[in-house]
């Protein structure tokens, strides 16, 4: 190959495309490797079970449970102030997970809680492609669109919100605020 044959090469947008795909889906794995490390860490030593990293995560686990048990959650919850007749708060992270769990289950047996502990990471990946989409249809660059994927795949605040274990809204609402983002640009 020659110089003329390099540059033409690289002038091809297809050529682009392919080198963009190939790195975002290097930093896609890389990070959701990282996030999902602790795996083996979330593992309750006297049953067994997977236990998420942080107390809300645990309710909205608990809410899960009683809609897969129940098939909806009860009028009152009894684990909160028995006497006073309190509500369940209306949360869309248990709904989710049991819907997520309905989904992982035509593919192959797990179990609630371990849906709920990798949801996050599941959310991540989504989220990572909605936000290169959006800062490439910001930008009109690929090269900005992936360094930006990079430092947002990486960043230490977003990773201990995204990690595996800590099923909260942070993964979910960030995905949620790529995608509206990106439907409003487009």
């Amino acid at each position: 190959m020659n110089k003329n044959d390099v540059v033409s090469l690289l002038k091809n947008k297809k050529f682009q495309w392919a080198v963009v795909g190939i790195v975002l889906l290097i930093v896609l794995f890389w990070s959701s490797s990282i996030r999902a490390s602790n795996w083996d860490l979330l593992t309750d030593q006297t049953t067994g079970e997977k236990i998420p990293i942080a107390l809300d995560p645990f309710y909205f686990l608990r809410l899960a449970e009683t809609i897969v048990e129940n098939g909806s959650l009860p009028e009152v919850d009894v684990m909160r102030y028995p006497s006073a007749n309190v509500g369940f708060s209306p949360e869309i992270m248990p709904q989710v997970i049991v819907g997520m769990y309905n989904v992982a289950n035509v593919f192959g047996d797990y179990t609630l809680r371990e849906v709920d502990i990798f949801s996050p990471v599941v959310f991540y990946f989504v989220g990572v492609v909605l936000f290169f989409f959006l800062i490439f249809v910001l930008t009109k660059s690929k090269s900005i669109a992936v360094i930006s994927s990079i430092f947002l795949g990486f960043i230490p605040s977003y990773l201990y919100r995204t990690m595996a274990g800590f099923s909260d809204h942070e993964a979910i609402g960030m995905m949620a605020l790529f995608a509206a983002m990106l439907v409003y640009t487009l």
